[in-house]
């Protein structure tokens, strides 16, 4: 194979059109950030490997011996970076801290199954304070993203990694057997865990996904710890309806993401059209320990890839700003068709230069592939207009054309 000629496996190209509509995608989500006081953050591509905690972090991450002998490794996560600015930059005397980030991230994949090695992500992080208005904050922030980002139909499945903690607890496996389950409980293979324990709840993960009515089932369960989590969840949506937005959630208390990552609260938003989801988050109070500082904090990322797709599937227009005039001229009317051509780019329009002379079919023809709707033709002693939409062909004035035709 000449490797020259293609990408390398799980990684790809992406070209205008993709990538206008992403950075579209991009901006509106970062601007709802903003709007709720998140402060931008960055971190290195590479970090020494210590920095990603989790096993199964490690375990994706492409590592890079440096000279020195130290092991570097391509970011798999934002969270952990920041974890480790904030623990290593900043005093608990001034929390709560707000960031926000919009990074691509790596990780190997060795089934892809659709999913790239190279991501982009954006989300924000709530540092230092443990409570159902902050886990709230973040959720909301999490369904005004979406809907900015222009996607109306959606789902955010919330759950609370304590409640299925709690029963594990009571039932007092030894090691080996309680890993074994909460890997089934992870990868939700409901076979294996019944082979393992005839604990009802266990052996019925598949009906705990609901609406509120779920909560209600089981706020009265005798397991102490995982009647706190319902009790939490009544209260995170309880707030959550306060905004009119109840009918964005949904829930679901299988859900344990990673058991030694999140602490309480986890969630996932779906949407039709793909088959993954395109927002996660979650409580995670022990992270920031790991680098020295035990603040509780809470987070969510969107995966702007996989929701671009869900978009795109759902033909979702975004307005993407591409060409809309092109202006052809001659060496005569250059500096005029320049400066005339500035002006409107100052009122907002976007105009591409001709680099085909007053070849005026080429110009129409090369307009049409672009989707360009007009032309400004420059002669020596007028303006034509060629409308490629109606098909019409008139003479103009410069002030009509900066005073949008009046």
């Amino acid at each position: 194979m000449d490797y020259k000629l293609h990408t390398a496996v799980g990684l790809q190209d992406v070209f205008p059109d993709d990538y206008a509509y992403k950075n579209r995608i991009k901006a509106k989500i970062t601007n709802v950030f903003e709007k709720y006081a998140y402060l931008p953050i960055s971190s290195p591509t590479l970090e020494y490997v210590e920095v990603f905690e989790e096993k199964e972090q490690k375990g994706k991450a492409f590592k890079i011996i440096d000279r020195d002998g130290s092991v570097l490794a391509l970011r798999t996560d934002m969270t952990p970076p920041i974890a480790r600015i904030v623990s290593t930059a900043y005093s608990e005397n001034n929390i709560p801290f707000r960031f926000y980030y919009l990074e691509n991230s790596f990780r190997y994949n060795e089934n892809l199954q659709g999913k790239s090695r190279e991501f982009t992500q954006a989300g924000v992080e709530l540092i230092g304070i443990d409570s159902a208005e902050a886990d709230c904050e973040i959720i909301i922030i999490a369904i005004n993203s979406l809907l900015n980002a222009g996607l109306d139909e959606f789902k955010i499945s919330l759950g609370h990694v304590d409640f299925i903690n709690g029963i594990l607890e009571e039932l007092n496996f030894d090691e080996r057997t309680l890993s074994e389950i909460q890997e089934n409980i992870i990868k939700k293979d409901f076979i294996s865990i019944k082979k393992l324990t005839d604990n009802e709840i266990l052996n019925n993960l598949q009906y705990l996904m609901d609406g509120v009515e779920i909560l209600n089932k089981y706020v009265s369960i005798e397991n102490e710890k995982s009647r706190k989590t319902i009790l939490r969840l009544l209260e995170i949506y309880e707030k959550i309806k306060d905004f009119g937005f109840e009918k964005y959630i949904s829930f679901d208390l299988s859900m344990v993401g990673n058991f030694s990552y999140y602490t309480g609260i986890i969630f996932s938003a779906y949407t039709f059209g793909i088959g993954f989801s395109i927002l996660d988050g979650g409580r995670y109070d022990n992270l920031l320990n790991y680098f020295g500082l035990d603040l509780p904090a809470v987070g969510l990322a969107v995966k702007i890839n996989d929701l671009s797709d869900a978009m795109k599937y759902q033909k979702i227009d975004l307005d993407l700003n591409f060409a809309e005039t092109l202006i052809v001229y001659n060496d005569e009317t250059r500096i005029n068709a320049h400066n005339i051509a500035n002006e409107l780019r100052a009122q907002g329009l976007i105009i591409e230069n001709s680099l085909f002379g007053m070849d005026l079919q080429k110009n129409i023809d090369y307009a049409k592939s672009k989707n360009i709707q007009g032309i400004l033709v420059f002669e020596n002693d007028k303006i034509r207009a060629l409308d490629l939409i109606n098909n019409t062909n008139s003479e103009i004035s410069i002030d009509e054309l900066l005073n949008g035709g009046n």
